[in-house]
């Protein structure tokens, strides 16, 4: 929810921007658009790791590999298969991937 929240507050911070353009037929980036896009970018990578690790995480939960989080990289079906497997429900079976390592002091 505070992912949307961020995302619509930088879209109207680049709507409000882009409405300042003087030159309608201009194909540059009007200078109003880019404290949004700043706002994308450094909140994106801000949350790319957190992101990634809850992704990872669920999809542990359904006794699945992290490793098919690469399936968003894969265009168009890639999000919506990754999606898919995330809403899947837990299996008991994902409880190997709660195990702790345990150290011991030789």
């Amino acid at each position: 929810m505070f992912n949307t929240l961020v995302a619509l507050v930088a879209v109207a911070v680049m709507g409000i921007g882009g409405a300042f353009n003087l030159e309608p037929n201009s194909t540059e980036m009007p200078p109003g658009v880019v404290p949004g896009v700043l706002l994308l970018i450094v909140y994106g990578l801000a949350t790319f790791i957190p992101n990634l690790a809850l992704t990872v995480r669920r999809l542990h939960d359904g006794y699945f590999s992290g490793w098919l989080y690469l399936l968003a990289f894969v265009p168009f079906v890639g999000s919506l298969v990754l999606l898919i497997l995330v809403l899947m429900p837990s299996s008991p079976a994902g409880v190997r991937y709660d195990k702790m390592w345990e150290w011991t002091v030789v």
